[in-house]
């Protein structure tokens, strides 16, 4: 789904020609996605780093740790949207609207945030600079279609009146809330989807404060 989202800014977005090349596990090859006035042909990813300038990378981060590092070090410029790399020192985690400036540090791999983090950054990076924040308390309402495809397919079927076969989530969601996204911690004080708002929110800020999250 964020593959299929950065396919449609690109179209409404760009302001030169693009050559765009798509890639995916070999279960999504030969499929045609849209983009602009046409579509794009879905290749399997390839066994070297292919001839790019820049990559988008919107896969699992066991996808990413593989093959980042190998198409980096082949001079390709890599966003990376999973959370593998986004504490790895010498890599600047990106909010653009908050501090577009660490792209100028960069080597050839970015990060970006977790999705509420960037909310997060958003509304707080003004505030910080204008008084200064110690303490903040956060709790995030996120949407069905951060567990991907097959859970909006699920939440679509029981809008639909349909609640057959087995689904991917504890308990329905249509019109439900589930209390808490991720493992939790050996300490069962956060779960690892806080954990990532309570690390990246002072790495992309630049300074240590306190947050609690739920």
């Amino acid at each position: 789904m964020v593959g299929h989202t950065a396919l449609f800014v690109l179209s409404e977005r760009r302001s030169f020609p693009i050559d765009l090349r798509v890639f995916a596990t070999e279960r999504s090859k030969r499929r045609a996605l849209p983009f602009g006035d046409g579509t794009v042909a879905v290749e399997a990813i390839p066994d070297t780093p292919p001839d790019v300038d820049f990559a988008l990378f919107a896969a699992p981060g066991e996808v990413a740790r593989e093959l980042a590092p190998l198409w980096a070090n082949a001079g390709i410029h890599i966003v990376d949207n999973s959370s593998e790399f986004r504490m790895t020192e010498g890599v600047p985690l990106v909010v653009p609207e908050v501090n577009a400036e660490a792209i100028a540090h960069a080597g050839r791999l970015i990060a970006n945030p977790n999705c509420s983090t960037i909310q997060l950054a958003v509304a707080v990076a003004p505030l910080e600079r204008a008084f200064g924040i110690e303490d903040l308390s956060v709790a995030t309402y996120q949407s069905v279609s951060g567990a991907g495809a097959e859970v909006v397919e699920r939440w679509q079927l029981e809008v639909d009146g349909g609640h057959g076969g087995r689904s991917p989530l504890p308990a329905p969601i249509h019109g439900n809330v589930i209390p808490s996204i991720g493992e939790e911690d050996e300490h069962c004080r956060y779960t690892t989807e806080e954990h990532k708002m309570l690390s990246e929110l002072p790495k992309i800020l630049g300074r240590d404060l306190s947050v609690s999250v739920t």
